[in-house]
């Protein structure tokens, strides 16, 4: 008797831990899908961020000093070692074109006919509004990290030596893995810079 309860016993514990097993494969599978976006680990996130080399995209820009914010919109198009930058707003610098290709950087403004062309000009390769400058100095950063939300990704940057330009945070949509806005901020998390990607496209 004691035998066949100490089978039964046996059994149900069998039974109990193959329950809990399959809840937590469930539970873990489920998890996976939620949190990463398009079933991709932090790793697969960083990789796939570092190839992004070029770039088109229309983006509206807050600029906040201690006096005043300006807003801008503008048309992108970043290449390696070539970009071209077009002001769409405000109307008093629409139609503003930085242009910068082959060592050559032009500033013109066709309504206005105002052109000025700069030779053996070096490659804006510091420039805080492109996505691919951000990318380049999340790939030399020492203080970096890539957290994942219900809502987004963040790929955060952090710099010793900057107290402008102290952190920078690239929010990143969990479905298709594109660009949605990007946060400069000082030393006081106060945000100096703002950009919103009204729509991107990558590896042009």
């Amino acid at each position: 008797m004691k035998k066949g309860m100490s089978f039964s016993v046996f059994f149900i514990l069998i039974i109990f831990f193959l329950i809990f097993i399959s809840i937590v494969f469930f539970t873990q599978k489920n998890y996976k899908s939620k949190i990463y976006g398009n079933n991709k680990d932090v790793d697969e996130i960083e990789e796939y961020l570092l190839n992004i080399e070029s770039y088109k995209a229309n983006i509206d820009v807050t600029i906040i000093s201690n006096k005043n914010e300006n807003q801008y919109k503008i048309e992108q198009i970043v290449k390696p070692f070539s970009s071209k930058m077009i002001v769409k707003q405000p109307d008093s610098i629409s139609n503003m074109e930085l242009i910068y290709e082959n060592g050559t950087l032009e500033i013109k403004n066709t309504e206005l006919n105002v052109s000025k062309v700069y030779h053996d000009y070096p490659y804006l390769s510091n420039n805080m509004l492109f996505l691919t400058d951000y990318i380049k100095t999340y790939g030399e950063s020492v203080s970096k990290s890539i957290e994942e939300y219900e809502d987004a990704i963040y790929v955060k940057i952090e710099k010793e030596d900057n107290i402008y330009n102290k952190k920078q945070i690239l929010r990143i949509n969990k479905q298709n893995l594109k660009p949605e806005s990007m946060e400069i901020q000082n030393i006081n998390n106060q945000t100096k810079i703002y950009i919103l990607y009204n729509d991107i496209e990558l590896n042009i």
